[in-house]
């Protein structure tokens, strides 16, 4: 192999596709003696919008890469060259590449799609602002490997080992308990970046309903002894995680905020035992406003709660909990021309208007009355129904999203159910 092809082949997927359209530096162009301060200033705006497309203004020229900050080792620790609102689409339906270590990444802004290489030997668990949480596959004298992995940078950091979760209380799962849950699909990540270089990282056990936590400098993971009744799916965003409850006593449904872990002297990570501060309840939601509770999402740097407002299911309500907070109970109709994808099994993800042809703006998609195979949107601002695809068509891009298209769940003379969609 030549020098030239090994550094090629040692690039991230990003960059060796940015790299072949990069034009003959050969050529004189004034783009290229733009001053280095405008430069980094472009570069900067350039990252706002999309970590991609950050990647690529870097792979123009020698001069743009030499005038703007590199995102390789920062990938993780740095929160900017985090590549949010991307997921990982399903596996199967001629989605993905032929290469197994390769999965299709899928931009809920732009609607591009990159096919970036994963370490080997790993499946994802769960993805938090665009980094995946990895597990290795498991080996004799193994106890379970976790990484952080950011799939356009190529940066990956360690967390402990499965096997050392502390479990030394009466209140604590055995480690055998929880391991068993930690799988794709049934935990929901947060992730916080200390200004030491460390990640801190809580889970959500889905079916336990319990958290374990613990950062990239511990030797062992930690776990909450507080179990949590009548929740929906938390929303992981900025850190923490924000849980929709239903309060029992009060028959409301109420929103609680949890973590980041912190250690005895109050930094996120460092010397000292580390505990999870207890939930704070920051909003309670209108008791005869909403009938049923569905969850939360995270929409412009807002959470929103999601509620059926009547036991049939037909009409829905949405309150962002900034209002809630201030003691406001007005419904949005409107959510910036994007789409909520929900699912009771997942976490939800926003997309742009115009990102899938199918779907309107300002709607929220999700299955009704549990029909595995037909996606229903809701217009918030008709407060109307209307099918995501034709109603004889099942391989869309939304029912790819969803792990429901007709091209896999067909067989034979009826319809067999897949499993769940790895965000």
């Amino acid at each position: 192999m030549s020098t030239s092809s090994a550094a090629n082949h040692l690039r991230s997927p990003a960059v060796a596709a940015a790299s072949a359209t990069v034009p003959d530096e050969a050529s004189p162009s004034p783009w290229t003696s733009l001053h280095a301060d405008l430069v980094r200033l472009v570069g900067w705006r350039v990252l706002s919008g999309d970590l991609l497309d950050y990647v690529r203004f870097r792979a123009v020229c020698t001069h743009w890469r030499f005038s703007t900050v590199c995102p390789h080792g920062r990938g993780i620790v740095v929160p900017r060259f985090h590549p949010r609102r991307w997921m990982v689409l399903p596996e199967g339906h001629g989605l993905h590449p032929d290469d197994k270590g390769k999965r299709r990444l899928f931009s809920l802004s732009t609607g591009v799609s990159v096919c970036p290489r994963l370490p080997h030997d790993c499946r994802i668990l769960d993805s938090v602002d665009g980094i995946l949480l990895l597990q290795r596959q498991q080996r004799q004298h193994d106890q379970g490997s976790i990484c952080l992995f950011n799939p356009l940078t190529g940066d990956l950091m360690e967390l402990p080992p499965l096997g050392s979760i502390v479990s030394n209380s009466k209140l604590h799962l055995s480690s055998h308990e929880i391991t068993t849950h930690v799988v794709p699909g049934g935990v929901v990540t947060s992730l916080t970046a200390s200004s030491d270089g460390a990640a801190a990282v809580m889970i959500w056990l889905v079916e336990l309903s319990r958290v374990i936590f613990a950062t990239t400098k511990d030797k062992q993971w930690s776990q909450s002894t507080r179990r949590f009744f009548w929740t929906r799916r938390p929303v992981s965003f900025q850190g923490k995680l924000y849980i929709l409850s239903y309060d029992l006593p009060s028959h409301a449904h109420q929103v609680l905020q949890m973590g980041p872990p912190m250690h005895e002297h109050g930094t996120t990570s460092g010397l000292g035992s580390p505990f999870l501060p207890p939930s704070k309840l920051i909003a309670t939601c209108p008791t005869m406003k909403i009938s049923d509770g569905i969850g939360l999402a995270e929409c412009d740097s807002e959470i929103l709660v999601i509620a059926y407002k009547d036991p049939t299911h037909t009409h829905m309500v949405v309150y962002r909990v900034t209002d809630l907070i201030l003691g406001k109970v007005t419904p949005v109709t409107n959510i910036g021309g994007k789409s909520v994808f929900f699912d009771t099994e997942t976490s939800m993800q926003t997309a742009n208007n115009g990102v899938i042809p199918t779907i309107t703006s300002d709607t929220i998609v999700l299955r009704r009355h549990h029909e595995r195979c037909h996606l229903w949107q809701y217009h918030l601002d008709s407060g109307m129904w209307s099918p995501t695809t034709h109603p004889m068509s099942h391989c869309g891009l939304i029912c790819h999203i969803y792990d429901c298209c007709g091209c896999t769940l067909r067989a034979h003379a009826g319809w067999t159910v897949r499993g769940i969609m790895t965000k």
